[in-house]
């Protein structure tokens, strides 16, 4: 069975998504078309790419925790004023750009690139969802690179998730330069009330679509940017395709809590597991 996916934001909890997609591969259920916000750019962007569940578990194993994507500004590495320095100078404590680093290394392994890679019958596969904080409004990738003047067959998928995942304040935001002016991008998770649509150029759904939402993992800072959300109007979804995933974590964890250890690295994995075998036993059997 074939079902399209939108996976909604939340810093390290999203490790459970990858519990959730075993899930879903263990039971025949694969993902065709993927659509993240944040984390789940990451999610989405893995699994078109061709990484298979247990990829993804091997991939996790690596890691002993990934404090490594919490790599501090050379302004923020200043003793006592440092952080606050680099808030006002780079509008983040930490550089955004190890998180495309570390995704650009990953997606070598399938040979995998540029939004051209993943084209099919003119339309990416994979899209995500970002904000342009300068003018105030939703970034479709790859679909609205050309209003910035990018080839979306050129442009790099890690840049694209680095945009998505620059949590504001936390990360320092992507400069997406157009002519003559800088655009300034961050997480997609302040926009609030996205539809799942999107992930069809905001038409109709034409088949199972499952969109997967971590509870509690909204960032307080995310509430400072309703500007930005209130300039979104779209059309009502077609509900009868469209099925939400609820993860349930304890709430112990913050989403910019790279230093996990292995043990909570295995809850949030089952907890992203049993979400989606309750929902298959419910609703699909």
């Amino acid at each position: 069975m074939k079902v399209d996916a939108f996976f909604e934001g939340g810093g390290i909890l999203g490790i459970s998504f990858i519990g959730a997609y075993k899930a879903l591969t263990d039971h025949g259920i694969y993902i065709d078309k993927a659509i993240g916000i944040s984390c789940g750019a990451i999610l989405a962007t893995l699994i078109t790419a061709g990484f298979s569940a247990n990829e993804l578990i091997t991939l996790l194993n690596v890691y002993k925790d990934f404090s490594f994507l919490k790599q501090k500004t050379q302004t923020s590495k200043r003793n006592y004023i440092g952080k606050p320095l680099s808030l006002l100078l780079n509008k983040g404590i930490y550089d955004s750009y190890i998180i495309e680093k570390f995704i650009d290394k990953t997606l070598k392994q399938k040979k995998i690139s540029t939004f051209g890679d993943v084209m099919s019958l003119g339309e990416s596969k994979l899209k995500m969802i970002a904000a342009d904080f300068t003018n105030k409004r939703m970034l479709l990738l790859p679909d609205d690179l050309p209003l910035y003047g990018y080839d979306p067959m050129e442009f790099k998928i890690a840049k694209a998730i680095r945009m998505s995942c620059a949590i504001p304040f936390f990360y320092t935001p992507y400069e997406l330069k157009s002519t003559h002016k800088s655009n300034y991008i961050i997480d997609g998770g302040v926009i609030r009330n996205i539809p799942t649509s999107v992930i069809n150029k905001n038409q109709e759904l034409s088949k199972l679509t499952l969109r997967f939402k971590i509870k509690g993992s909204r960032n307080k800072w995310f509430n400072s940017f309703k500007d930005i959300q209130n300039t979104l109007k779209y059309n009502k979804d077609n509900t009868s395709y469209e099925k939400h995933i609820i993860i349930n974590t304890d709430g112990r964890l913050k989403i910019t809590d790279f230093e996990v250890s292995r043990e909570q690295i295995i809850y949030l994995y089952r907890e992203g597991y049993k979400a989606v075998y309750q929902f298959i036993k419910h609703e699909l059997l």
